[in-house]
């Protein structure tokens, strides 16, 4: 019988564990709500009291001790660290999570102007490595050891912070009039997100797992990407990527369009998103990317596991695993975070689907359905 976290790091070496994995992603849209505190309050998860936020995690942890969440346990800021670390002001709204209230690049010359932030001692990072600490300190050694929480290093990744940064529309028009600028952007923010990634690891004493989200990436054509974004995120993964540790990128977008090269950014695991309310081709990613990442996903967090019957959510996993389960390397996850008012039957029957269809060797009758 594997743990939680051997099922998961066997899948995302392309292998076959017992079972495929199932592991619901959560962030603090569902955490906060599970654990009780209000909607118009979730300020009180999102603000920087570490105490509620890791009691919040360890109530949605305890609920479902079957199955490894992912990240688990962090010091759930949102975008707040890193953008408030390259000098955007962020806003905490009582409601919702952080967001970026004015950002950091006014003028395409502002560029010029951004630095390497110190994790040390710039923005809100600091406050994260420390409510990162006090977190590890405090939970059961088996929560580490058992399903990898207290061990995930997170960042935002470069096209996010740098859309953030000056705004989404910004972007993407100087993406055809400043190339040369936002080049030096990326090339700069690449260096912050390795800089970043490395003061957590050394926080959390561990280098064995490494979120980038990604998400902004989906927004660019397949050649801006090769152009813009392939050659910093490939760096980021080679720096980052030691000899057994694992790299996720996320990105719940549709990103169908950049499959193709995105296979090859060096990470070992795609959590794959969504189009409107349905998910992404299963089929089709792991076609197009199967042999290079184990791919993590193929529920829709705001479509079927949010608003289906729990039969109907049975058999979207089966679906899932029959498309993406063949021959290893696919965990049965969420294309993006879930969301708040996710019904606990949904999360049971994800659980029990990965559990009744996804035993190793995979049926043929699974398949043939």
């Amino acid at each position: 019988m594997y743990s939680p976290l051997e099922r998961f790091l066997i899948a995302a070496t392309l292998q076959e564990p017992d079972q495929v994995p199932a592991c619901p992603f959560a962030t603090g849209h569902f955490i906060s709500w599970f654990a009780g505190i209000p909607e118009q309050q979730a300020v009180e998860y999102w603000a920087g009291d570490y105490r509620k936020k890791l009691s919040s995690q360890l109530t949605v942890i305890k609920a479902f001790p079957e199955v490894q969440f992912w990240p688990g346990i962090w010091p759930d800021f949102g975008i707040a660290p890193e953008m408030t670390a390259f000098g955007c002001e962020v806003s905490f709204p009582k409601n919702a999570s952080p967001a970026v209230r004015v950002p950091a690049i006014k003028s395409i010359e502002d560029i010029d102007k951004l630095r390497v932030p110190d994790p040390k001692h710039d923005g809100l990072m600091p406050l994260y490595l420390e409510s990162y600490s006090h977190m590890i300190r405090e939970i059961p050694k088996e929560l580490r050891n058992n399903y990898g929480y207290c061990q995930w290093a997170i960042t935002l990744g470069p096209t996010d912070i740098i859309g953030l940064s000056m705004g989404y529309d910004k972007f993407l028009v100087s993406l055809y009039r400043y190339p040369d600028a936002i080049h030096k952007a990326y090339k700069i923010v690449t260096k912050a997100i390795i800089t970043w990634i490395e003061a957590q690891r050394e926080v959390i004493g561990s280098d064995l797992l490494t979120l980038i989200a990604g998400d902004a990436d989906c927004f660019l054509n397949p050649k801006q990407f090769e152009i813009f974004v392939f050659p910093y995120l490939k760096e980021i993964c080679t720096k980052l990527k030691k000899k057994g540790n694992i790299i996720l990128y996320h990105n719940d977008g549709d990103t169908t369009h950049l499959l193709d090269k995105l296979k090859d950014i060096g990470a070992n695991m795609f959590n794959y998103g969504q189009v409107g309310e349905e998910s992404m081709d299963t089929a089709l990613v792991k076609r197009k990317v199967g042999n290079k990442m184990c791919l993590v996903g193929g529920l829709n967090p705001i479509g079927v596991l949010l608003k289906g019957k729990p039969e109907e959510v049975d058999y979207a996993c089966k679906k899932a695993i029959s498309e993406g389960g063949q021959n290893g390397g696919f965990i049965l996850s969420t294309g993006g975070a879930m969301a708040a008012h996710t019904p606990h039957e949904n999360i049971l029957a994800m659980i029990n689907a990965a559990r009744k269809y996804g035993k190793y060797p995979l049926s043929l009758d699974l398949v043939r359905d």
